[in-house]
């Protein structure tokens, strides 16, 4: 068996950088542990604390270094010349916008994931192209196919609902439109025929 003493001694005197790759690896090791073995064997609440602390330290290294190179990015940002930081600001305002505006549509995607969409009115659409066909055993240039869909927007997120055969829901309008209009005829005949 190992030494602890010696190990722990090995181990303060790695550099930094070699210390945080062997807290990953004890981490990883407690890890394993807590799975393969089961409470009587292993004390798995003293692992995951363990385990806990040299992760936090390891994510905390990490970030530490990114802001050492943003700190870095900046004061060399410092040295461009006004033109040049110009240009950098122009570009980077003009990447901000258009991550403003990605993460504005993911957010508006979300609620509708969550509540539904706001639909608008279907809107029909008509359109022909033309193909070269056969028809009678004859060869057609620019015979006229006509095509239609039926399209709605989300006024939330812009999501297009289309379906190629008219909404069931437009169809019981026109119903009950066309049903509203022939009680309207005939009580107006009705009326006209009380009136004789």
């Amino acid at each position: 068996m190992v030494n602890k003493n010696k190990w722990i001694y090995n181990y303060n005197g790695l550099n930094p950088d070699s210390q945080l790759e062997v807290a990953e690896a004890i981490a990883n090791e407690l890890r394993d542990n807590e799975l393969a073995f089961d409470e009587s064997e292993y004390d798995k609440e003293k692992s995951k604390i363990i385990r806990n602390f040299f992760n936090t330290i390891r994510l905390n290294v990490e970030k530490n270094d990114e802001l050492k190179n943003i700190e870095n990015v900046l004061e060399k940002f410092e040295n461009l010349s006004q033109d040049n930081k110009s240009k950098v600001i122009n570009e980077v305002f003009e990447i901000v916008i258009k991550y403003l505006g990605i993460q504005g549509q993911e957010n508006r995607e979300k609620v509708c994931q969550q509540e539904g969409h706001i639909f608008g009115k279907w809107k029909r659409n008509q359109w022909t192209t033309y193909i070269d066909t056969v028809i009678d055993h004859q060869h057609v240039q620019n015979f006229p196919v006509e095509h239609e869909n039926w399209e709605r927007t989300c006024s939330r997120c812009g999501f297009a609902d289309v379906v190629t055969h008219e909404p069931q829901e437009l169809i019981d309008a026109r119903k009950e439109k066309n049903k509203k209009a022939r009680i309207k005829r005939l009580e107006q005949e009705l009326k006209k025929l009380k009136n004789e």
